[in-house]
Parts: structure tokens; C-alpha cells; sequence
């Protein structure tokens, strides 16, 4: 895994994004956050395993998946990192079917 400040993903059209993702942390001071289009979607601090999360991201167009370890200037508690895995973009709409792109493996995002 690659060790980078954040990690970005652009992608186009309607679809969604599922990855794994987990953060160990200081609980509620240092946080993984993931943004769509740059709406915060969800965060995670302190020690938290591996969990699946999926965001359905309609319209044309790029769509900028960013996960970004903001860390505070005080204590460093756990690893002081997050991971996130197993990335997919599953496209919808129309037509003949849909294929699933993957990355694999994803970035550690870590201080």
C-alpha cells in the first residue's frame, strides 16, 4: 500500500462506490472522512475495524471520491492512520448491463 496524505478517485457517470475502510486513531480528534463531489458522506475516529460502505452517486459527469486523514497537532493515539480497500465503481443506468471496475489494492491514508 502506498502511504499519501489522502487519496483521490475520479469517475464518470451515474454509479456507485463501495470500499472497506477502517482508522486507528484519536477517538474524535483525528478522523478519515469520505467526500463525493465534495459532500462529506461519512467520517470514522478512534479504533474502528474493517467496514463495507456504498454510496449510490447519480448524474453525468466526473464524480471527485476523496478520503482525506485530518489529523490534530496534539496526541497520537492507535497507528495514527486509515485504511481504505477494495474499491469499486459499479455504473447505472440505461443499456446493456453494467461492469464493475475495481482498485485494488486502494491507499493507506495516513498523517
Amino acid at each position: 500500500m502506498t502511504n499519501i496524505a489522502d487519496g483521490r478517485v475520479m469517475q464518470e457517470g451515474p454509479g456507485t462506490v463501495t470500499f472497506w475502510w477502517k482508522v486507528s486513531s484519536e477517538a474524535n480528534y483525528d478522523w478519515l472522512p469520505f467526500y463525493a463531489d465534495g459532500v462529506l458522506q461519512d467520517r470514522i475516529s478512534g479504533e474502528v475495524g474493517w467496514q463495507q460502505k456504498s454510496y449510490p452517486l447519480g448524474g453525468d459527469g466526473t464524480h471527485a471520491l476523496v478520503w482525506v486523514y485530518s489529523k490534530d497537532s496534539n496526541d497520537v493515539d492507535g497507528s495514527d492512520r486509515g485504511w481504505v480497500d477494495y474499491l469499486q465503481w459499479t455504473p447505472s443506468g440505461g443499456g446493456g448491463g453494467s461492469s464493475t471496475t475495481d482498485w485494488d489494492p486502494a491507499p493507506e491514508i495516513c498523517r
